[in-house]
């Protein structure tokens, strides 16, 4: 029993982070500013929580990888719906660009291809939050715009990116890029200000240079970020 308590502690994290998410856009609407901004702090963190969890206690299941693509998803959505009914109609973009990986992720899915997650999509999450939250804040705090539009910028080339890079695996059986239970591994030993800028290099061209293209290409590219 507790053995299986602890195997499910992620999914537990996963499922208080789209209450918290829930909560936070409830709030917000409420006027009740500063309590909504704290629930959107802990999904954020809490997203961070249950991949470390689930990689600390070898807790992954296909219940955690969709518990976590759905909360992803409720996150954005409880913070870009609560921007736009203020009148930040700029979170349209990254919304519909969200929406559209999406559709077509469940559509191959339904179709019986096994769908990975993009290391491009991983810094395309990562860029997506802070802007959805610099989004809504700037909703009430028109001074934020000036934060907020050089995240939008970047997170909806990245969301470009990300989209095309499904689309050319279409025809792909084996994806060089998916994430397995290892991913990251060779980064362990490394201090953590190593981390950071191996990250911070691999956002820069992620964000910039990064086309996607065949499987070669990706292999190439990889191989030239993390070096």
């Amino acid at each position: 029993m507790q053995h299986k308590f602890i195997k499910n502690i992620p999914n537990i994290i996963t499922i208080s982070r789209m209450i918290s998410s829930l909560m936070g856009a409830v709030l917000f609407l409420s006027g009740a500013f500063i309590p909504s901004l704290i629930c959107y702090t802990y999904g954020a963190i809490s997203d961070f929580l249950d991949g470390h969890f689930a990689k600390k206690l070898n807790a992954y299941s296909d219940l955690g990888r969709k518990l976590d693509a759905i909360s992803d998803k409720i996150y954005a959505l409880s913070l870009g719906a609560p921007a736009i009914l203020s009148g930040n109609l700029l979170m349209l973009i990254p919304l519909y660009f969200e929406g559209k990986i999406g559709f077509y992720n469940k559509k191959r899915e339904k179709e019986g291809h096994k769908v990975y997650t993009k290391r491009v999509g991983k810094f395309k999450t990562a860029m997506l939050f802070p802007s959805l939250i610099s989004g809504l804040i700037a909703s009430k705090v028109p001074f934020f715009y000036l934060v907020s539009l050089p995240f939008l910028y970047y997170t909806t080339k990245l969301q470009i990116k990300t989209y095309q890079a499904y689309k050319n695996d279409e025809e792909i059986k084996t994806n060089i890029e998916k994430i397995t239970e290892n991913s990251g591994c060779e980064h362990e030993k490394m201090k953590v200000s190593e981390k950071i800028n191996i990250l911070k290099e691999e956002l820069a061209f992620y964000a910039n240079y990064y086309e996607p293209c065949e499987n070669q290409t990706h292999a190439k590219t990889k191989k030239r970020v993390i070096k």
